[in-house]
């Protein structure tokens, strides 16, 4: 069994073996480098959406209705609700097995509330806990009751426990990603998703955030050590209860398995100006630790008004980032109901943590489209000015009549110099845009993939997070360029099979 014990105040010191030692003219030498600035659509947005304001310098709330009658209830129900009522009815309640994880976070799990003292209703929690995990075949991880207490603590009258569980199964189905799902590796049972959203988390913020980013390295700060609890309890461990109604009626709302991505980054890009502060001024990690393990969520989320602002970030954050980054977890199992294979459970343990964003050639595809307006597109739901860098060492005449394209020269493979010549230009003129470096697509092509390393070095020193590499590189492009060409041939109207045939290889 994992222990996930990440909520226990008396793990304050989790970085202790992390922090840095004290030295003064070391954080002074840092300061030159905090002149860095998110990335300025991040930035504008934080000006509209947060006023500009720090939560450390506000102490203002506004009172707002919460959304604790259950609106949210709706995005819940199914045709698998019923049956999961019934199970929950039928179930023996003597057979409940013992879980001291269980009993210990009973006793820990918003009982500053009179009725999560109630004996009946710790009995319904652990009740829920329990036929929860015993139906789903996990095992219990620390922080699952707090999912669960906002549905017992819920005003709607005639809210039963049997009604309870089956709302907060079809939550965790239908709503909650697949970090939970347990993989037995060498004998040593794990949480292969969980590790490698955290990881993606990491990435996020790098992404969109690199002056966070770095303060974090700097501080020697894990991520993980604040991130953990941030997603395995989706922001409500702690957070006053009409406030977590609201989170639970934005992020349903969104019927999004993997908006924690952004919310997590969100987080972050509100509390800017803080952070800035005790990176700087913060010698052994102790008011930074405790900052972003206990305040930073406090202060944010201070009242519905605040939540609402905190998700309309976190939805811009999601508009100028890759699709791609949603299908890659996608295919890793974050959000289909499939059950992984030990290969893949390898794969995800082993794997190294992601240096930058992938882009998908249709994704590309769609975009280049879209500029070139051969294809209408009724709704975007992303906002990203994409800029391809091509690196090829090998390039032909007519490959090179792509729009949005950056031509590095070959000469950068000869002299490292003309890296910086060819992409100052770009640099200085397209501060908005996101990077797209494209190789050949020749996985056993060592000069290129070591090139590839090195811009995206090149870059990252030179404030420029919104990097991603085209999967496949000019040959997955140039497929992708044809299939839908293809596709757009045989969806015409008015034209026999024959025809269309025709069109595609006699053209």
């Amino acid at each position: 069994m994992i222990m996930l014990d990440y909520f226990d105040p008396s793990q304050k010191d989790l970085n202790k073996q992390q922090q840095k030692p004290s030295n003064r003219q070391s954080v002074q030498s840092t300061k030159s480098k905090e002149k860095k600035s998110l990335h300025p659509e991040t930035s504008a947005q934080i000006k509209k959406l947060a006023g500009n304001v720090d939560p450390m310098e506000s102490q203002k709330t506004i009172e707002q209705p919460s959304k604790d009658n259950l609106d949210w209830i709706p995005y819940l129900e199914d045709n698998k609700t019923a049956q999961d009522i019934i199970d929950f009815k039928n179930w023996d309640k003597a057979l409940i097995p013992s879980d001291s994880l269980i009993e210990k976070d009973i006793i820990r799990t918003r009982t500053d509330l009179a009725e999560m003292r109630d004996p009946s209703v710790q009995k319904a929690l652990r009740e829920v806990a329990a036929f929860y995990c015993l139906s789903n075949n996990v095992e219990y991880q620390q922080g699952l009751l707090e999912l669960i207490a906002p549905f017992l603590l819920s005003k709607k009258k005639d809210f039963n426990t049997e009604e309870c569980y089956a709302y907060f199964n079809a939550f965790m189905r239908k709503h909650f990603p697949n970090i939970l799902t347990r993989k037995s590796a060498d004998r040593n049972s794990q949480l292969p998703h969980l590790t490698t959203a955290l990881n993606f988390c990491e990435l996020m913020i790098q992404y969109h955030l690199p002056e966070i980013s770095d303060g974090l390295k700097r501080n020697m700060i894990d991520v993980r050590t604040f991130v953990t609890s941030w997603i395995l309890t989706l922001f409500i461990k702690g957070t006053p209860l009409s406030v977590v109604y609201e989170i639970f009626y934005c992020y349903l709302k969104r019927e999004d398995k993997l908006f924690f991505f952004y919310l997590v980054a969100a987080m972050l890009a509100m509390n800017k100006k803080t952070l800035v502060k005790l990176f700087v001024n913060n010698d052994d990690n102790t008011m930074l630790n405790k900052y972003l393990n206990q305040s930073i969520k406090i202060e944010t989320l201070r009242d519905p008004a605040c939540v609402k602002t905190w998700f309309e970030l976190a939805d811009s954050l999601k508009r100028s980032t890759p699709k791609s980054f949603e299908i890659h977890l996608g295919t890793l199992g974050f959000t289909s109901d499939a059950d992984i294979s030990k290969d893949m459970m390898q794969s995800l343990l082993n794997n190294p943590k992601p240096r930058v964003n992938h882009v998908y050639p249709s994704e590309m595809v769609d975009f280049l489209l879209r500029r070139t307006q051969k294809k209408a597109v009724a709704s975007l739901d992303r906002e990203i000015n994409f800029k391809i860098v091509d690196l090829r060492r090998k390039k032909e005449k007519n490959d090179q009549c792509l729009p949005c394209i950056i031509d590095l020269p070959i000469t950068i493979y000869e002299d490292s110099s003309a890296i910086k010549k060819a992409l100052k230009s770009p640099l200085k003129n397209e501060a908005n845009a996101h990077f797209c470096l494209m190789t050949t697509g020749e996985e056993d092509d060592e000069l290129e993939n070591k090139m590839l390393s090195t811009i995206i070095e090149y870059l990252t020193k030179n404030n420029k997070s919104y990097v991603s590499t085209l999967i496949g590189g000019f040959k997955a492009l140039k497929f992708e360029i044809e299939k839908e060409s293809a596709e757009a041939i045989f969806n015409r109207k008015g034209e026999g099979v024959f025809q269309k045939f025709k069109n595609l290889f006699h053209k």
